[in-house]
């Protein structure tokens, strides 16, 4: 360190730190960084410029070998066609600024800034990639900012020494400094990566691969003693717990292997749920990742039950992403709990089967707790990897133990707030229907609800959307007792069988029946709106893209409904509840249907992936 700060007596006002010049010291070799460790050896490597690769020699060779190693440049972005910048900073009635810029072949320099002030018109051109621009003494700036654009293409290096620089000149006056050289900087084109990518650095991924189970092993042993011993409508300790199997996520842990000599430049591992990662999520791999040659990463929130595709890749060549080999592996199947920091009790609705062989699709509704203390962290998971559009809080402005309610979303034009009863939803039909009703419009999801605990409120919502879509009684009540037999240890009050009953004393032979029939019959919910919902959260076929919460009205004959198609391509046919055949035509999104015909007012609409859709209308 004390080397370092002898080469310039100001060297600590040109750095944050210390060891972000070694940092930067180790990019001008690959080998640096793996291979030397004492600082001395550093620095003399540093200031030997044969210790350099010849690509990376942006001045002149007499530049090079003439100046002993001084400040580096912190590289913020490089574009394609720069190989590599170099710069120094003189002063003499001004301050300027050199440097040298090493470009591909063909490729030329269009525009220059200094703090986003053009200077490409005050340049010099000094021939073999030198450049200077002169500045006034004292303009002085806290860090100074070099961009330039090669066809077009932006880089941005970061100017320390101008700053220091102009600094000085402003404290001493440029007479007094005369024609002196303050500081030296170098940048070198390791960053870039070799030309070939052939010659990008070769990463081994190592893990995972094969099954990874997500869902902890204490919520394995609940769902399997609560599957063994369940008895309809009893509260049985047997299957009880004081673990909190909310709040338990297993992350999965990946790692890979740099099985070259050269630093791996902004490391991403990407994962996604299809082999072409048209879409996928991408993780920074930060150094603190590294141990040895080995990066392990660990990564929460991954879909249970799916297929996944992963890979590494890093920068090479002027900023141009090279992507590893792929590797594969698939989670188990079972409830996703989530890790959103500050926010407890959170999950996916999906993951669970349907009594006709689907499964209730992930990634468009989460239930947790109150939103409010979500950190920043949290809040990135929610907005950035969750994308949630809606949130939906049951909780009641008039209930002091709901207060306070300070939603990170609530000024958001889809925060929407429905205060809800828990085990007495049944006496609040009108706003079961206003609830279920954000779930009907595929224009709100991803969506969010929750209460104030997550627990109860939040529970029997969680319950009446997973019934509608067919998940049945037994796997309705272990999810519901993820969260609430922990709330319930130690204490008198399981009100869940009041919820339980009324359910199951509904009219209806399943689950599917008893939600559908409740929320059309009591509720007033069109057959459509409930259709829609079962739809966005089994399949991917087509859906109302805003289903009309009544019989839609005949207008000359004709009735019309938006369609939102998504994997399905074409609508097949109309027919009227007997079986007869309608006229329709499809065009920009809009069904339009000939009813005059008919004395019926039902049909269903089948498309060509065999879904079907009803329709409900009603003859002036």
């Amino acid at each position: 360190i004390n080397a370092i700060v002898s080469m310039n007596e100001q060297a600590t006002e040109l750095t944050d730190s210390v060891s972000q010049i070694l940092d930067d010291m180790a990019l001008l070799h690959p080998t640096l960084s793996r291979t030397i460790r004492d600082y001395a050896a550093v620095i003399d490597a540093y200031a030997n410029s044969e210790a350099l690769p010849a690509v990376a020699k942006t001045a002149p060779d007499s530049w090079v070998a003439s100046h002993t190693a001084g400040q580096t440049t912190s590289v913020i972005s490089l574009a394609p066609g720069i190989k590599g910048v170099g710069l120094s900073v003189s002063v003499d009635s001004g301050v300027v600024l050199n440097f040298w810029l090493n470009v591909e072949d063909g490729a030329n320099l269009t525009s220059a800034t200094v703090n986003g002030t053009d200077v490409l018109s005050t340049l010099q051109d000094r021939g073999d990639g030198h450049y200077t621009v002169s500045f006034a003494c004292g303009a002085a700036d806290l860090r100074d900012l070099l961009t330039l654009q090669v066809n077009g293409s932006a880089a941005t290096v970061s100017a320390s020494p101008l700053s220091y620089a102009k600094k000085l000149a402003l404290q001493e006056g440029c007479e007094d400094l005369g024609q002196a050289t303050i500081e030296y900087a170098y940048y070198v084109s390791v960053l870039c990566g070799p030309e070939d990518e052939s010659l990008a650095p070769a990463m081994t991924p190592l893990a995972p691969t094969g099954t990874v189970d997500t869902v902890h092993e204490d919520v394995r042993a609940y769902l399997a003693r609560a599957r063994s011993y369940y008895v309809p409508g009893v509260d049985s300790d047997s299957v009880r717990t004081d673990v909190d199997l909310g709040n338990m996520n297993v992350p999965v842990i990946f790692s890979f292997k740099n099985d070259s000599d050269a630093v791996l430049i902004e490391p991403l591992l990407e994962i996604s749920e299809d082999p072409s990662f048209a879409s996928l999520r991408s993780v920074v791999v930060t150094d603190d990742a590294r141990e040895g040659d080995i990066y392990t990463i660990s990564v929460d929130n991954l879909k249970t039950g799916i297929t996944y595709y992963w890979r590494v890749s890093v920068l090479v060549n002027g900023g141009r992403r090279v992507n590893g080999d792929i590797r594969t592996f698939e989670t188990a199947a079972g409830p996703r709990i989530l890790t959103i920091d500050g926010v407890s009790n959170a999950r996916d609705l999906g993951g669970w089967d349907t009594a006709d062989g689907k499964t209730v699709r992930q990634g468009l509704i989460y239930r947790t707790g109150k939103l409010d203390k979500a950190t920043a962290k949290g809040l990135d998971v929610l907005v950035n990897e969750l994308m949630i559009k809606t949130e939906l809080d049951f909780r009641n402005p008039d209930l002091a133990a709901d207060q306070p309610m300070n939603s990170p979303f609530k000024d958001s034009p889809n925060y929407i707030n429905i205060a809800s009863k828990s085990y007495s939803i049944s006496e609040q039909a009108d706003k079961n229907a206003r609830i279920m009703r954000v779930f009907a419009d595929p224009s709100n999801y991803p969506i969010v609800f929750h209460c104030s605990a997550g627990a109860d409120r939040t529970g029997a919502w969680a319950w009446m959307v997973k019934a509608l879509c067919g998940v049945n009684d037994i796997d309705l009540v272990c999810d519901y007792e993820l969260t609430n037999y922990r709330y319930r240890i130690g204490t008198d009050q399981y009100p869940f069988p009041k919820l339980y009953n009324w359910f199951m004393g509904l009219p209806g032979d399943t689950m599917q029946e008893k939600a559908f029939g409740y929320l059309r019959d009591e509720c007033g919910m069109s057959e459509m709106e409930l259709a829609n919902i079962v739809t966005i959260l089994t399949t991917d076929s087509a859906v109302f893209t805003k289903p009309s919460a009544t019989a839609l009205r005949a207008n000359d004959g004709q009735i019309s409904a938006a369609i939102t198609l998504r994997s399905s391509q074409s609508v097949e046919s109309v027919t009227a509840a007997g079986g007869a055949a309608l006229p329709f035509s499809f065009a920009d999104g809009v069904l339009t249907v000939t009813v005059s015909g008919t004395a019926e007012s039902a049909g269903t609409i089948t498309f060509d992936d065999g879904s079907t859709l009803p329709l409900v209308w009603t003859v002036s």
